[in-house]
């Protein structure tokens, strides 16, 4: 209260007192929402921004994940609740500086929860539920009950009185084990499950219907020191034993484990065991589908008359080993090698069938080991029915009515030879085949030949027929001196085709005489012509590469007397007169232009360059494009 002044002063203070008595108390900001990103307290709780319950579930403080940091509830179902849940890392309750201790009595991360109701807590073996030794329940999650359950040893309700009555058949201290099946019996029963072995190795080692860890008796080995499993569904090997969640023993009575029978059909993991269908053991005995049965780890087929692979291993019926003991199947061997039936259902048919083979497969005719084979080589039929009649036949030849042949003559096989060698029309481009023989012989001699006379052949011996001049060979082959001496008298005949007539073989793509090679093969196989550059004699479709001329040159050979050549080829013999009856082709050509680069057109109509010493007017004639004295170098 203001004390009043002297009536001299009231005129004079008026305004003073007016003002000092009647002044209004300090301002006061009006209270309002927080807001979460300022740094500034808002709403006067002196919490500011994050720390404020109220900004706990906006975005800014880390709640965009919808999780609670709080509650101690999993409120957005990824598994993790409060400041276990990633969504909270910005929870100032759940910085690492503030986790709560739970077992300090105090709270130290400030939420107002203190140590086991800290949500931070949930997972602290100090906090986790505790057995009730005496009311026939599953307390603490680790699947024992009361005694069971190792917590409960020793207490009022699980004395240990086994130890010394291990064999009276009376369980003592009532923790539900009887003699050598409790743990308190190791020293009085030896050889149980009691080892770090035997308590890990996912087998009931002594009979009592639990398994290593589960058992009692593995309660002091070491494996079985850690806690039994009890979160079966958080994603981590808790007790240290190698195996998570509903794969663990300890969780098998968890209702989170708890999972269906495994359908044998459906390509499904129905049981949660990791194996699907007839993989799973669950499925043996057990339907996989319409005429399957899963058996040892697989589909086994059950129906083996029905035409279908019922356990899809590529084979129906019969053909399923899985269906040798049936009624159906019981057949012997092929009973009709000529009826075009599988008599004994194994998916050979007559002569394919190995029960056929020297089975008879008609007149004339005999099975093979895979085919029929012709037996009857004078009767003009084609007893096989392969297309080859008689002597034509290979399973004819050397027989008495098709003896082998010379060198030189046809041949289809190696049988029909003396030499036991048939160069063949398809496989080496000889029309007609050639006999020839299979094992060495001695070069310029008949040693090891039939009617021919030995030749080196590239690495190898070969026996050609021999001839003079431009005569003496069968349609298909000429006459060849290979010195161009007629004196030496070694001249054979070599393969030189001059029409398709010649070639005999049946059944290939564009077959006949090829004009460019003078073999029985395809006409034309694509490759460069006479006169085009080369390297090496595949390049060419002649297949002779002559390398002695500037840049190779595709070169080709002639029956002179024929005197045709592929394309515009031109055929000559440089030798004067012709020992032989083989010539070369050459590029025909009318000028140089016709001619490649560094090659002339000469008086032949051929594409050429001299050779050293040949004669020249200038270099443009010779190959080096060099002439010295009408001479090129």
């Amino acid at each position: 209260m203001c004390r009043r002044p002297g009536i001299a002063l009231l005129l004079l203070a008026a305004v003073t007192v007016v003002m000092a008595c009647s002044s209004p108390p300090p301002h006061e900001e009006p209270k309002g929402p927080e807001i979460c990103d300022n740094n500034r307290d808002d709403n006067g709780d002196d919490k500011i921004d994050c720390a404020d319950p109220l900004c706990f579930r906006e975005a800014v403080c880390g709640m965009g994940g919808g999780e609670d940091c709080a509650n101690g509830s999993d409120d957005d179902g990824d598994l993790a609740a409060d400041c276990d849940d990633p969504d909270c890392a910005a929870f100032p309750a759940c910085q690492s500086d503030a986790r709560e201790d739970c077992t300090g009595g105090q709270d130290e991360d400030a939420d107002g929860k203190l140590d086991c109701l800290d949500p931070d807590c949930v997972s602290d073996p100090a906090c986790k539920p505790k057995e009730i030794c005496n009311n026939n329940l599953e307390d603490n999650g680790d699947v024992f009950i009361d005694c069971q359950d190792p917590t409960c040893a020793g207490t009022a309700f699980c004395p240990s009185a086994e130890v010394g009555a291990c064999s009276d058949g009376q369980d003592n201290d009532l923790d539900g084990a009887v003699d050598c099946q409790d743990a308190d019996c190791l020293a009085d029963c030896p050889g149980g499950e009691n080892t770090d072995e035997l308590c890990s190795n996912g087998q009931d080692d002594d009979g009592d219907f639990l398994v290593d860890c589960n058992d009692g008796s593995c309660k002091l080995a070491q494996t079985c020191k850690n806690p039994p499993e009890s979160l079966c569904l958080d994603g981590q090997d808790n007790d240290g034993d190698g195996k998570t969640d509903c794969l663990d023993p300890d969780c098998v009575l968890s209702p989170n484990c708890q999972t269906s029978a495994e359908n044998c059909a459906n390509g499904a993991d129905d049981d949660g065991d990791t194996l699907s269908d007839c993989a799973d053991q669950d499925c043996d005995g057990q339907v996989c589908g319409a005429g399957c049965v899963c058996g040892a780890g697989v589909k086994t087929e059950a129906l083996c008359g029905d035409g279908l692979d019922n356990d899809a291993d590529g084979a129906k019926d019969c053909m399923d080993s899985d269906c040798a003991a049936a009624s159906g199947c019981q057949k012997t061997s092929e009973s009709d090698c000529v009826n075009g039936a599988d008599d004994d259902g194994d998916g050979a048919t007559d002569c394919a069938d190995p029960d056929c083979v020297d089975q008879s497969c008609g007149a004339g005719c005999t099975c093979g080991p895979s085919a029929k084979r012709e037996t009857a080589c004078n009767d003009t039929s084609d007893n096989d029915g392969d297309g080859a009649t008689d002597c034509a036949d290979p399973d004819c030849g050397g027989t008495t009515s098709c003896p082998a042949v010379d060198d030189g003559q046809p041949c289809t096989s190696d049988s029909q030879c003396k030499g036991a060698r048939c160069l063949t029309e398809i496989g080496s481009g000889f029309p007609g085949g050639f006999c020839t023989n299979a094992s060495p012989c001695t070069v310029g001699t008949t040693n090891g030949c039939h009617g021919g006379t030995c030749y080196q052949v590239g690495s190898e011996t070969r026996c050609y027929i021999p001839c003079s001049g431009q005569s003496g060979c069968r349609p298909g082959y000429a006459c060849f001196d290979p010195d161009g001496n007629a004196a030496t008298q070694n001249s054979v005949c070599e393969t030189l085709c001059t029409s398709d007539s010649e070639c005999t073989a049946t059944g290939q793509t564009n077959w006949g005489c090829n004009p460019w090679s003078k073999y029985c093969e395809n006409k034309n196989k694509g490759l460069k012509k006479y006169g085009e550059p080369c390297t090496q004699s595949s390049e060419c479709e002649s297949d002779w590469c002559y390398t002695g001329l500037a840049g190779g040159y595709c070169l080709g050979i002639c029956n002179l007397q024929a005197g045709t050549c592929g394309g515009d080829g031109v055929c000559l013999d440089d030798i004067n007169p012709p020992t032989d009856n083989v010539g070369n082709c050459w590029d025909g050509c009318t000028s140089d232009a016709d001619c490649r680069s560094q090659y002339f057109c000469d008086a032949a109509n051929t594409c050429y360059c001299g050779l050293p010493g040949d004669i020249c007017i200038s270099g443009d004639d010779c190959c080096s494009g060099s002439c010295f004295l009408f001479s090129c170098d």
